[in-house]
């Protein structure tokens, strides 16, 4: 299997809406940007090239819905 320079992020958005929640820190639409804003930088940094983010759930609020569609 030839190896790529792309990366995929998986987001678990249940578990970490979760964590969040739990620490009293905000867990809508605004950490979709921070999550695809970091993995971009993060990928930059080690030379590859970010893919695709994915987020993961069973329901989005729709303010979190509207964000991941209009950024990915």
């Amino acid at each position: 299997m030839a190896l790529s320079s792309e990366c995929v992020v998986l987001v678990d958005w249940l578990n970490l809406s979760i964590k969040l929640k739990s620490r009293g820190r905000e867990f809508g639409p605004s950490i979709v940007r921070t999550i695809m804003d970091t993995a971009k930088r993060e990928a930059d940094a080690s030379g590859n090239t970010l893919a695709r983010v994915h987020f993961v759930a069973e329901n989005f609020g729709q303010g979190v819905e509207r964000i991941i569609k209009q950024n990915l």
